[in-house]
């Protein structure tokens, strides 16, 4: 017995001198498309190392699953609760995810941390759900106008054009006076060419769920006259938007239609000295508004409340004001939040116009028809390339989507509550900026 205590009293000694035995590691595992091998996923991998350097209990695993694939392998996950802790998702599908019971109502966790209201009001309707909130968004993206400086400057054009009627008389002078189209943008049948589209809708005061409304119908007229004048290459409604950025890289274009991910790709090593201003509008006292890229980050509804808080943690870290920074400058995205503008400014002027335009810009589904949205831009997209292909008016065009729009709803009156949804959004963004 006497042994026994003192062998019991050795071990105890032992380990006072070797310290406390330390907290078990708590494993959590975030899922992207962005590869390791890309910008954006080494910017994520590089976050992870410095989360766990502050973080030492809790391990996150990196997971990545193709473009293509992401939604059907998280639906199937939900299924058979296999879900990542972290749940990553194009911002136009949070709400349809939230709705399936993906996503874990982060509303009260928000609410504490308190730093909600510093995000943009397109992320803030993007990741919420009637009033709760599902995902924070880590970057976006959106379109604005390239103009190529030098073929500006040569025929006396002092600014790039900020409106549409300075749009068609700058592109007067470049057609007459050069042999380069003066515009491109991307027109073709894909989802690719509504999201070029909206921002001229938008901005006019126009609405997807109302096609017919004269200004939905000015803003397919614009894109019809560039066109026809030969602003524009007939080749936009075939042009995805690398076929833009090569021939305006290629000076065959003067100005385009883009976003901030280009200047990472066909124009990383351009000899076009080019500047970036914001998307022309239909009247120089009004402002763009434009659809907004990006992607966002959930916590799993089917993990422990431990797995869960963890997951909080990463995602807080995640959008540090200087961490969301580091991030955008890594990937040429955009902030969503007003604390991480300074420092992506300083650090890539470039990015000025695509940031005045993130505060108001708006996700597709949101200002589009929700569940409705993908059918929705198929149609928008159908009409305006009919229009451009001139085999019927502007007018005729899109009121012929209109009516399409209208029945995809049951009756009416589901139609007419869907389009008052979708026009308190645009009033909303409208109403901030004034």
């Amino acid at each position: 017995m006497k042994r026994l205590v003192l062998l019991l009293a050795i071990l105890l000694f032992v380990g006072m001198l070797s310290g406390p035995v330390s907290a078990q590691t708590i494993d959590i595992t975030v899922q992207t498309y962005w590869a390791e091998d890309t910008p954006s996923g080494a910017s994520v991998l590089e976050r992870i190392a410095l989360f766990e350097e502050q973080y030492p209990d809790i391990k996150v695993t990196y997971q990545y699953v193709p473009f293509g694939e992401l939604l059907t392998t998280i639906l199937q996950q939900t299924l058979t609760r296999t879900l990542p802790e972290v749940v990553f998702a194009d911002n136009p599908d949070i709400r349809h995810l939230a709705a399936s019971g993906v996503f874990m109502d982060l509303t009260d966790w928000v609410d504490e941390w308190g730093q909600w209201d510093d995000f943009y009001l397109g992320p803030q309707y993007a990741n919420s759900l009637d009033d709760r909130i599902y995902a924070v968004q880590l970057n976006t993206n959106n379109l604005a106008l390239y103009y190529n400086r030098e073929v500006l400057a040569d025929l006396g054009i002092a600014e790039p054009p900020a409106t549409w009627d300075e749009v068609m008389a700058v592109s007067e002078i470049i057609l007459t006076e050069t042999d380069i189209y003066p515009i491109a943008f991307c027109a073709d049948n894909t989802e690719a060419g509504t999201w070029q589209f909206l921002p001229f809708l938008w901005s006019a005061g126009g609405s997807l769920m109302e096609l017919d409304r004269p200004e939905s119908i000015a803003a397919a007229q614009f894109w019809v006259d560039l066109v026809e004048k030969g602003y524009a290459p007939r080749d936009v409604v075939n042009w995805d938007q690398g076929d833009v950025a090569i021939n305006f890289a290629g000076g065959r274009v003067a100005m385009m239609i883009n976003g901030p991910w280009e200047l990472a790709f066909n124009l990383a090593e351009t000899d076009v000295d080019y500047g970036i201003a914001m998307i022309p509008v239909p009247d120089a006292d009004l402002s763009p508004v434009v659809a907004m890229g990006g992607e966002s980050f959930g916590i799993a509804s089917t993990v422990s409340a431990e797995k869960a808080e963890a997951g909080w943690k990463f995602i807080q870290f995640l959008v540090e004001p200087e961490n969301m920074a580091n991030h955008n400058l890594m990937n040429t995205t955009i902030p969503t939040r007003g604390a991480a503008v300074e420092k992506v400014l300083e650090e890539d002027p470039r990015l000025a116009s695509f940031i005045a335009q993130a505060e108001f810009a708006l996700s597709r589904p949101i200002a589009g028809g929700g569940e409705n949205y993908p059918s929705i831009s198929a149609i928008t997209r159908q009409a305006f390339q009919l229009a451009i292909a001139g085999m019927m008016s502007a007018e005729q065009a899109f009121a012929n989507a209109a009516q399409e729009v209208r029945d995809l709803y049951m009756s009416e009156a589901e139609f007419q509550e869907a389009a008052a949804g979708v026009q308190s959004v645009l009033d909303d963004v409208f109403t901030a900026m004034e």
